[in-house]
C-alpha cells in the first residue's frame, strides 16, 4: 500500500489513511476487504504482478494503483 497512517481502533481493527484515497477500515477475518470511509463502501484488495488494485463495490470498478 505505500505509506499509510495507521490508527487502532477499539474493536481490535485499525483505520489507515492513504494519500488520495481517504480513510478506509479493516480488522483481522475482513482483510483483504477494506471499508472506505469516502465512498462508504466495501473495497476488496487484489494484487497483479507489481500492481495492487481495489474492487470498488459502490462503482463496480477498479481503482489502479492503489
Amino acid at each position: 500500500l505505500g505509506w499509510a497512517y495507521v490508527s487502532p481502533d477499539s474493536h481490535d481493527g485499525l483505520w489507515f489513511w492513504v494519500e488520495d484515497h481517504g480513510w478506509h477500515w479493516t480488522r483481522e477475518g475482513v482483510w483483504p476487504f477494506m471499508w472506505s470511509d469516502g465512498t462508504a463502501n466495501w473495497l476488496y484488495l487484489m494484487k497483479s504482478g507489481n500492481r495492487t488494485f481495489l474492487y470498488d463495490y459502490s462503482t463496480e470498478s477498479f481503482i489502479p494503483d492503489f
